[in-house]
């Protein structure tokens, strides 16, 4: 299992203490301090931790850079458990930015990295809000 660096937990703090500012040039050090052909994990972890600074700061053209560079990070491991929180936490931000496809797509992705098959209708409910429809209530 890979630990975050110690730079990647500093930005984290300071992104949960509301400066983030000073999370992003945090996080911009350790991903330049990361080697983009082996630590994608680490690299995808920091992109969604810049992601969420920039959307915290009101960017939101640069979170969703952030963003497809996390998703690009992801898509060029093997599959594995350990990837499926990034994927459910890429898909989290893309739903709370509502990108509900993309976020659809980013939490099937988890679920196959976790090993469980997605049922056609484990999604409805983000599709159905997607569209604009209103569900009958029960």
């Amino acid at each position: 299992m890979t630990t975050p660096g110690p730079d990647k937990i500093v930005a984290r703090v300071e992104w949960l203490s509301g400066d983030y500012e000073k999370s992003l040039e945090t996080i911009k050090s350790a991903i330049a301090n990361t080697d983009p052909s082996k630590d994608l994990l680490q690299r995808a972890d920091a992109y969604l931790l810049a992601a969420r600074a920039e959307i915290s700061l009101g960017r939101q053209a640069e979170s969703e850079m952030n963003l497809l560079a996390a998703k690009g990070s992801l898509l060029g491991m093997e599959t594995s458990r350990q990837n499926a929180l990034a994927w459910r936490e890429l898909g989290d931000i893309y739903s709370g930015l509502g990108f509900l496809e993309d976020a659809i797509d980013a939490y099937r992705q988890a679920l196959q990295e976790a090993g469980v098959a997605a049922s056609p209708l484990a999604f409805s409910d983000l599709k159905i809000a997607e569209k604009g429809v209103n569900r009958p209530q029960r």
